[in-house]
């Protein structure tokens, strides 16, 4: 069985990140009879993390006979799960937390460093994203298991760059960069250039800043250039609205909207008095309160347009009904539907994302082999994410 996990910056510098993601974790699905992808969040956050999830989620709803995901947590003992580990070990099929031995640094990244080394150690393959020219002192592997297949995403027309966007430093910051960068230690660096170490480092961070507010511009006009609109998601099938369903549905959801901008949302109609939609409206006004966030999410309820009359009048008290709390309506209407799937198989076809409970379902298998052949959307089980094994702990690696 294969094992694969990912490490790189924090920051995403190409905006064809999730399709080369997504080419390589399928690669090693059809290569390999069983394949476990390892996630984590990156601290304090980090869209490659979620770019790494996303397509695991993919190859998970494609093969769910052959993928697992595992969300892997580290702290000491006293710590608890944060709000993005919890995220994370929703989306998941189980759920390992490893203990790492306290340090006396008061260092916030110490964690995260060891959890590299962990990873490291324990996947058969590794997907990275380092840009060697980029001084990134908090994300490196150190020493790499002569065993462990390393996949690169890096593309040589963003090291080309990264070189150009180097030249808008000040004469002293790129001697300290362009030496580090033909091999030199920091401590080589800060001879050859008459200062000592610390200063070495402080020069190279701050010239950093120019290299990523650059390289930021880039990425945001490629990203610009390709964007189609939101992401859509359908919810269908969530059974009842207990403390634990309703708290996992919000984390994913929270997700889907901040990270993948998941905010056409449409529900099926018997959700539209639940605690659910309670849920989508806070999600909606947070969104809409947050001064970061210039995205807010759209409402619509699907129902199947053989439950209405078809008259004109029939269909607007519907809508005045629905509208609010919902901001539309939709109808879903299937000439070859023959029972009441039609709803579901509708959202399974068109949406990026579908949220729910196969467990509440008697379509629960029908729904996973459709999703399966269908091949469009990413399917969340809020039911059986992160139950398999959690609160396991694996015994220290590190010292």
């Amino acid at each position: 069985m294969a094992v694969c996990s990912f490490a790189g910056h924090k920051e995403v510098y190409d905006a064809d990140m999730a399709s080369k993601m997504q080419t390589e974790v399928d690669r090693l699905v059809k290569e390999n009879d069983a394949v476990e992808f390892l996630v984590y969040p990156v601290y304090p956050s980090g869209m490659l993390s979620y770019f790494f999830l996303l397509a695991a989620l993919k190859a998970r709803t494609q093969y769910p006979q052959k993928v697992t995901i595992t969300c892997v947590i580290y702290h000491g003992p006293e710590a608890e799960m944060s709000g993005e580990d919890l995220t994370y070990s929703y989306m998941s099929d189980k759920v390992i937390t490893i203990d790492l031995e306290n340090t006396k640094k008061r260092d916030p990244t110490i964690g995260y460093k060891r959890m590299l080394k962990w990873i490291s150690q324990n996947s058969t393959h590794l997907i990275t994203y380092f840009y060697d020219t980029i001084y990134d002192p908090g994300n490196h592997l150190g020493k790499i298991p002569e065993t462990l297949e390393i996949i690169s995403l890096t593309t040589h027309e963003t090291e080309t760059a990264i070189l150009e966007a180097a030249q808008r430093m000040t004469e002293k910051e790129q001697t300290a960069f362009f030496k580090l960068h033909e091999g030199r230690t920091m401590s080589a660096v800060g001879e050859a250039t008459g200062v000592g170490r610390e200063r070495v480092r402080q020069l190279l961070s701050h010239g950093s800043r120019a290299i990523h507010l650059e390289l930021t511009r880039r990425y945001n006009r490629a990203l610009a250039a390709k964007r189609t609109g939101p992401r859509t998601c359908g919810i269908f099938a969530l059974g009842e609205a207990t403390r634990e369903s309703l708290t996992r549905f919000k984390h994913i959801m929270e997700c889907l909207a901040s990270a993948y901008i998941a905010t056409d949302i449409f529900i099926e109609q018997s959700y539209v008095s639940s605690g659910f939609l309670f849920v989508l409206e806070n999600l909606h006004i947070s969104l809409m309160l947050c001064q970061w966030s210039n995205t807010a999410i759209h409402i619509t309820v699907l129902m199947d347009n053989d439950s209405l009359s078809g008259d004109c009048d029939d269909m607007a008290v519907m809508e005045a009904a629905l509208c609010p709390p919902c901001h539309a309506v939709g109808y879903v209407n299937r000439v070859d539907s023959r029972d009441d799937f039609n709803v579901i198989a509708d959202m399974i076809e068109r949406m990026d994302f579908c949220v729910c409970n196969l467990s509440a379902t008697p379509y629960g298998e029908k729904i996973k082999q459709y999703a399966a052949q269908t091949g469009r959307t990413v399917l969340l089980d809020i039911n059986t994410m992160g139950n398999s094994t959690a609160g396991k702990r694996k015994k220290p690696l590190l010292s």
